[in-house]
């Protein structure tokens, strides 16, 4: 539960780093990286504890659930890890005299607002111990990724009308892509949750 809050806390972070044109609060950078390092830690305690667990005499219920806390850990840490990369990029595309337009910041909000959703979502079915959030997960998450697929299409037409300075291409799509990627490991907590593969 401590990595979910973590996680939510990031994007609440990263969003208004991210969609604003003045200079990011480096108060709240510092939060942000800093709380990544701590989800490390968590998943590595928590890798400690189940592994010395799993190998003690216990209850093949007791093994699920300890292989299901680990596989969760473990997409966390990762959801963790895509969050500070967005911010990595709009960093580095500023430090390189560089900022998305308008109309591509506006995108980017709308798909981080969705997939802010999508893990509020997962982490409240992971709260109330409801298997069946997959259900809706499937769906959101269909949602996400036709989302992020127009956001591309729409950039790559743009690219061919407008001149483009590199780096902006390449950090708006390494950003929609890292966004595409908390969805993939948040789904993968709605499915351990649910008992699937």
């Amino acid at each position: 539960m401590r990595m979910a809050e973590g996680c939510q806390k990031m994007m609440v972070w990263l969003k208004d780093l991210t969609s604003s044109v003045e200079e990011p609060d480096p108060v709240v950078v510092q939060k942000l990286f800093h709380r990544e390092e701590v989800l490390d830690t968590v998943q590595d305690e928590v890798v400690s504890f189940m592994t010395h667990l799993l190998t003690a005499n216990v209850p093949q219920s007791i093994i699920d659930e300890g292989r299901r806390q680990l596989r969760m850990a473990d997409e966390y840490e990762s959801v963790s890890d895509y969050i500070a990369s967005i911010l990595k990029f709009h960093l580095k595309l500023r430090n390189q005299g560089h900022s998305f337009d308008q109309e591509h910041r506006e995108d980017i909000l709308q798909l981080h607002d969705m997939v802010d959703q999508y893990l509020a979502l997962v982490v409240e079915g992971f709260q109330n111990r409801q298997p069946e959030v997959i259900t809706k997960a499937n769906s959101m998450g269909s949602e996400v990724t036709h989302l992020a697929k127009v956001l591309r299409d729409r950039h790559l037409d743009h690219l061919t009308t407008e001149r483009t300075e590199p780096h902006i291409n390449v950090a708006y799509m390494a950003t929609l892509n890292s966004y595409r990627r908390v969805r993939d490991h948040a789904k993968n907590i709605a499915e351990a949750l649910a008992g699937e593969k």
